[in-house]
């Protein structure tokens, strides 16, 4: 009996095996290259503050439009949304309803009034 009858399939697991190890050795490298993307919390934490921040100087500057310009329905309405951002519920009821006042036949208005808690 030959050497090559004793072994059929040597040649077979021979491949299979260095085509594993190649398989794993580019995985491998793959991996240890890939960049790692960091979960940043406090980053988002952060984003959120000053996202807060943001809408309470974009608050502050449609209370100063309001005061130069107390007929000026838009921005009731800025301050209508803000509120309801800011989590001041009750100021930006009152806002809607002054800008009810300013334009009465508004239906979007009254269906926000409505809505609005």
């Amino acid at each position: 009996m030959s050497k090559l009858n004793f072994f059929p399939h040597f040649s077979r697991i021979f491949s299979a095996a260095i085509f594993w190890l190649g398989l794993i050795l580019l995985i491998s490298v793959n991996l240890i290259n890939s960049p790692i993307i960091p979960t940043n919390v406090l980053g988002a934490v952060a984003e959120l503050e000053e996202e807060k921040e943001n809408t309470e100087v974009k608050y502050a500057f449609w209370q100063n439009v309001v005061k130069n310009k107390p007929d000026y329905r838009d921005a009731y309405i800025q301050l209508a949304a803000l509120s309801y951002q800011l989590s001041k519920l009750e100021e930006g009821k009152n806002y809607l309803t002054e800008v009810e006042t300013l334009d009465p036949n508004n239906p979007f208005i009254s269906s926000l009034l409505e809505v609005f808690p």
